[in-house]
């Protein structure tokens, strides 16, 4: 199953957000348990419950972190490749979207897209590393 279908299918259960939906589909990836994962990313549903930046966004950016990012202060390499790859996930999103503010998606009513687009451009990111 792809990254986009497994965020989707977590996007459609019951009370979970989108953040929570595209954190989880990396769980396995990640060495994250998806009730840790849950939990870190309950707030950030909503665009950071204020309709900024997408939860989709932010739980797929979490995702790109943990596989990619920084493990100590000295671990500078890593920190710079996270952020490239933050970098280049935010062009792609708004190549896609237009935006990567909650409050200019959401009124289209796309969501579950944006999780499952979320999902994919970092699986995409992801496996260019490898």
């Amino acid at each position: 199953m792809s990254k986009s279908d497994l965020a989707k299918a977590y996007f459609a259960r019951t009370n979970t957000n989108c953040a929570q939906a595209a954190l989880c589909a990396f769980c396995t990836e990640a060495g994250l348990p998806e009730e840790t994962a849950m939990k870190i990313a309950t707030g950030f549903g909503g665009g950071v419950r204020d309709k900024e930046i997408c939860g989709a966004v932010s739980g797929s950016i979490m995702a790109i972190g943990l596989i990619y990012g920084q493990k100590d202060e000295d671990d500078i390499e890593a920190k710079q490749k996270a952020s490239d790859l933050t970098i280049e996930f935010n062009e792609r999103f708004k190549k896609l979207h237009g935006s990567i503010v909650c409050r200019d998606l959401k009124d289209r009513d796309i969501c579950s897209q944006l999780v499952g687009d979320g999902a994919a451009i970092a699986e995409e990111l992801i496996k260019s590393m490898e």
